[in-house]
């Protein structure tokens, strides 16, 4: 599962591979309120004190995720975006 489900959903996940050395992770996401820190930050880049570039090394389309795991295992990306829906050539 990818994303917090809504509050008051139930959600259930099947356990048996659990039994054959599977890991469960999961992360609060460091405690963030996105309705509060997402137009923080938006704020702060159209107002100049934060900067974006540098932060993704690499673009790929989504139909290469493969070769941005690799990028990503080898060290020669940092942080890698996919792009939905297009071929995308990357950087």
């Amino acid at each position: 599962m990818v994303g917090v489900p809504r509050k008051g959903d139930n959600v259930s996940i099947y356990t048996l591979p659990l039994h054959f050395k599977k890991v469960l992770k999961g992360s609060h996401g460091g405690s963030v309120s996105p309705d509060i820190e997402i137009p923080r930050l938006i704020n702060l880049v159209r107002l100049g004190k934060m900067r974006l570039e540098g932060l993704v090394t690499h673009t790929f389309p989504l139909e290469q995720v493969n070769e941005a795991i690799a990028a990503l295992r080898s060290g020669e990306a940092a942080r890698v975006m996919l792009r939905m829906g297009g071929s995308d050539p990357g950087n």
